[in-house]
């Protein structure tokens, strides 16, 4: 690579977003060999609405009796639970994915409200 070729690279407009999401994603990467911690039996390995996708199961998930009605939450969990069922890195592997999209809609959402304020973005902090 030429010198102009690695200058160019560096000014480039993605390397922002690639350092920023990578940071996040290296430093998050620990949790995906994690277990259960703290409530997770009661929400998950406890919670029998989670294990089917049949009426009665759905019911249950958007019109509890009792308890707290988070049923996006719980329909988030019946996703993961189809795919790797009760797999603690499944859950993981899913946050973690989540937490590195909300990474970078937070970057856009910093870059377009400096932009509008007259800066030159959040990206000027990196380089």
């Amino acid at each position: 690579m030429s010198t102009t070729a690695i200058q160019k690279y560096f000014r480039s407009a993605w390397l922002p977003w690639i350092t920023v999401i990578a940071a996040a994603a290296v430093a998050f990467i620990p949790v995906l060999s994690a277990g259960y911690v703290q409530w997770d039996d009661v929400l998950l390995t406890n919670k029998l609405a989670l294990r089917g996708t049949d009426a009665e199961h759905l019911r249950n998930i958007l019109l509890p009796g009792t308890g707290a009605y988070q049923p996006l939450r719980d329909l988030y969990f019946l996703l993961i639970y189809r795919f790797s069922g009760f797999n603690p890195f499944g859950y993981h592997l899913a946050n973690w994915v989540l937490y590195l999209a909300v990474t970078a809609l937070a970057m856009r959402s910093a870059s377009v409200v400096c932009r509008r304020a007259g800066c030159q973005g959040p990206e000027l902090v990196l380089i």
